[in-house]
């Protein structure tokens, strides 16, 4: 600009007039995404989610650890008549059902609370909201196997909220943390859902903008659903079954 108005000097142009050409350059930025630069719309949607995530994780293991220690799954075994697949489908069933109903009260109802509307479509993104709620009850299922007793459940996640969050890339870019966490957040479902969430509420998708990480988790459901599947037959071999 200092070079460009020395030389519109020379050629004789007033001070008033230079002024005038150099605002012809002047940048207009208008951000799409949270346009009133509010944090509170920046953070909230994904706490959402990490929140959600946390209860469905603790209530599962709760349920599935009472149940081994106090002698109730070879009660649901016979029950559903030695099918592991109907076994998981109604232990999951609830909590998908629950849980989806949950997250589209927190959209619909809590979030205009906030001054949070949605501004994607409704029909896509309550179907992202249905593939993280799926992916979270299958990868709940396979982390309650492993404890014993409800003690052991609570102990060991009551305080797996916070490292997941921090480690999902929702705070900062997940490019700029070391390769390792990068990896144990891999299996975590908010790592997949919170930033397409908050993209969901701050901004106005195209339509189908969410299929990708829907299907993203759609997968990771299914592979969580095999391995609770398999965990149980071993569980229920080794019992005698």
């Amino acid at each position: 600009a200092r070079e460009f108005s020395g030389l519109a000097a020379r050629y004789g142009l007033v001070r008033r007039r230079i002024e005038d050409l150099n605002q012809l350059a002047a940048a207009d930025v208008r951000p799409i995404f949270n346009p009133q630069m509010n944090y509170s719309d920046f953070f909230i949607p994904g706490l959402i989610l990490v929140v959600l995530q946390q209860v469905m994780i603790v209530s599962l293991a709760f349920t599935v650890a009472d149940e081994r220690q106090n002698g109730r799954g070879e009660e649901l075994y016979r029950l559903c008549g030695g099918r592991l697949g109907a076994l998981i489908a109604g232990k999951a069933a609830p909590y998908v059902l629950l849980n989806f109903a949950v997250i589209n009260l927190f959209i619909f109802a809590l979030l205009p609370g906030f001054n949070l509307a949605l501004q994607t479509g409704a029909l896509q993104t309550m179907a992202f909201a249905l593939a993280f709620v799926v992916c979270v009850t299958a990868f709940g299922l396979v982390v309650s196997s492993f404890f014993r007793s409800t003690v052991a459940a609570f102990l060991a996640l009551m305080f797996v909220s916070m490292p997941a969050f921090l480690i999902s890339g929702f705070s900062w870019p997940s490019y700029t943390l070391p390769w390792w966490i990068r990896a144990i957040s891999l299996p975590i479902p908010s790592t997949h859902s919170m930033i397409w969430f908050r993209m969901a509420i701050g901004a106005p998708l195209p339509p189908g903008a969410l299929a990708g990480p829907a299907l993203k988790l759609a997968g990771l459901a299914a592979v969580y659903f095999a391995a609770a599947w398999l965990i149980l037959r071993r569980l229920y071999r080794r019992a005698g079954h």
